[in-house]
């Protein structure tokens, strides 16, 4: 799930829902949003949506970002059965469609959710492993996460 907040400048110019079907709509105005600097300010995991909905835990807060989440005791346990009671899903969520992103000092590499793309990100992690404590290693910090790919260009810079 996607939660814009749009400038009211932004906002009178964005087309109405009716105007497509669903599933094309993000599409359709998706490149407009990113010309014109508009991010999602949430970005939230369905089986996070499901799990804050059934323990009452309100979407957009603090409490129901996904860091907050997985620091409950319960959370882990009843993640293994999301899907499964969701008929239209037949016990299995949908791609999320996003890569795994490093962002390193000199940049950020994209690796695919494949087993390509899990080799190429092992290999990174092994080697920065191996020279952790080397002085001569300008590496400074290393952050790990999920990219969605939304924007389209960005896919040929995956397991490159």
């Amino acid at each position: 799930m996607l939660h814009y907040r749009l400038p009211e400048s932004a906002a009178e110019n964005v087309p109405g829902l009716a105007e497509r079907p669903g599933r094309e709509y993000f599409a359709w105005v998706c490149p407009d949003l990113i010309r014109s600097g508009i991010v999602p300010e949430h970005i939230v995991r369905l089986r996070d949506a499901v799990y804050c909905r059934e323990t009452g835990i309100e979407l957009l807060t603090p409490e129901a970002g996904h860091t907050a989440l997985s620091r409950r005791s319960d959370y882990g346990d009843k993640q293994m059965g999301y899907g499964a009671c969701i008929p239209e899903l037949k016990g299995v969520l949908p791609d999320f469609r996003a890569c795994n992103a490093v962002e390193l000092s000199e940049g950020v590499l994209l690796f695919s959710p494949s087993a390509k793309g899990d080799k190429l990100l092992q290999c990174l992690m092994r080697e920065s492993a191996s020279v952790f404590f080397d002085p001569n290693m300008n590496q400074t910090a290393m952050k790990c996460g999920l990219l969605p790919l939304f924007d389209h260009s960005l896919r040929r810079f995956v397991d490159a």
